[in-house]
């Protein structure tokens, strides 16, 4: 969810008016897009300005590391991620075979594409305050599961 709405913030602050009236908002976006950005590929802050001249080349750390043997997509969120927009991540993404329409794509892109739609419908303003509850007011949680070694 939140590489989509980082596209959605992105294209927020492209079309909010460049007025006084309009000032709050777009420094609001920008924080958010600032913030999405350093949890997504985990830089710093004087790396985001080289991460939003292009998301392509962008100094991208390892967000997801699947060490599971049982998934067959390992890498399909790191595309999605390193992905600049929707319609390259459509193309990057794995494609099942024998499957139609979207059940080739894997959950990972079900989900993107889910939230991706959901989140063009808001407006800027509408994403703003979106995006302030899913950053501030809400706990992102990172859950690792390890596998012991029996002896």
């Amino acid at each position: 969810m939140c590489k989509a709405l980082l596209l959605r913030i992105i294209q927020a602050i492209k079309e909010t008016k460049k007025d006084e009236e309009s000032e709050d908002l777009t420094y609001g976006l920008m924080k958010r897009r600032d913030r999405i950005i350093q949890i997504l590929y985990k830089v710093s802050d004087s790396q985001i300005l080289s991460v939003l001249k292009d998301l392509n080349s962008a100094p991208i750390g390892q967000v997801l590391e699947n060490n599971s043997i049982n998934e067959l997509y390992k890498n399909e969120l790191q595309t999605i991620i390193e992905s600049p927009d929707f319609d390259l991540a459509e193309q990057r993404v794995e494609k099942i075979k024998y499957k139609q329409k979207d059940n080739k794509y894997t959950n990972f892109f079900k989900n993107f594409k889910f939230f991706h739609t959901k989140l063009e419908e808001l407006s800027p303003s509408e994403a703003n305050v979106f995006s302030e509850y899913i950053l501030d007011k809400s706990r992102l949680l990172k859950y690792e599961v390890g596998m012991l070694n029996r002896l």
